[in-house]
């Protein structure tokens, strides 16, 4: 709730008492209302600062707790585990990089219950990076998602895979398949898609699926929506993000001044604060 507060006290939008605006937040991992690890979450949010969940990313398995968090091939494993794809994964260019017993190892571990789930944004970026063999292990924060950015600059624009661009059609999406846009990476890249389309395509099969997201849990009315959160200091999903979003009619507003990711938390935890002390006064 912060990046979105933080996104909406630059722009001089927060709701006022009585209204409510309809925010993205596109993060790594967050502590969410559940219990889980949040950090792709679509969230209605009141200017009494009440707030609700409409719709999120599919959380996936973070295989080994926190080691997950810095090997992203343990998410990209789970994920293809999940989409029935399993059997491609010693195929791919991440087992010259992690061995192949350790592979199968893990392969059988994610398909137990019990492990932490993740519904953020940057674990599924960097599981993409991971599993087209640009960083299994980030040796820095987001290094996977970073080089996954990096390379599909160099073959943008792109367009959205038209087998998972539609979106849904309901106001009820359930989770956007995270698992399943990995899987069709992966699909891609193996048939013989140069490594730099399948990482462009990926950009835009996600904003394409975002938009259509925001679109359908958006309320009768609703004319923007601010998106926060670290993975928008990826320049191409920003830039695709605004076009998806225009095409369904929204504005977007995004962070310019505030830092998107946790530089702008503090600042989105002291506008909560003054409201709710504005709130109290009242």
């Amino acid at each position: 709730m912060a990046h979105a507060a933080a996104v909406l006290a630059e722009h001089r939008r927060f709701p006022a008492p009585g209204e409510q605006t309809l925010a993205v937040a596109l993060d790594g991992t967050g502590w969410g209302g559940d219990g889980s690890a949040w950090g792709g979450e679509w969230l209605l949010l009141g200017g009494d600062l009440s707030w609700r969940r409409l719709a999120h990313l599919e959380p996936l398995p973070l295989v080994g707790g926190e080691a997950a968090v810095r090997e992203p091939w343990r998410v990209a494993v789970a994920a293809l585990l999940r989409a029935g794809a399993g059997e491609l994964l010693e195929d791919l260019p991440m087992a010259a990089q992690v061995p192949v017993e350790t592979l199968r190892t893990v392969a059988r571990l994610a398909a137990r219950r019990g492990w932490p789930l993740a519904s953020g944004a940057g674990r599924v970026f960097e599981a993409a990076g991971a599993l087209l063999g640009l960083a299994a292990v980030n040796g820095y924060e987001g290094e996977a998602a970073a080089r996954l950015e990096a390379l599909a600059a160099s073959a943008w624009p792109a367009e959205p895979w038209p087998e998972l661009a539609s979106g849904p059609r309901t106001p009820d999406p359930g989770p956007l398949p995270s698992s399943a846009l990995l899987a069709t990476a992966t699909r891609r890249l193996l048939a013989g898609e140069p490594p730099a389309r399948v990482a462009a395509g990926f950009h835009a099969t996600f904003c394409r699926l975002v938009a259509r997201w925001t679109s359908s849990v958006a309320p009768e009315g609703t004319t923007a929506v601010a998106v926060g959160g670290g993975c928008l200091v990826n320049r191409l999903l920003r830039e695709a993000l605004v076009t998806e979003l225009a095409a369904q009619g929204l504005d977007t507003l995004l962070p310019f001044q505030v830092p998107p990711g946790d530089g702008g938390i503090a600042y989105g935890q002291a506008v909560l604060g003054v409201v709710g002390e504005s709130l109290g006064g009242s």
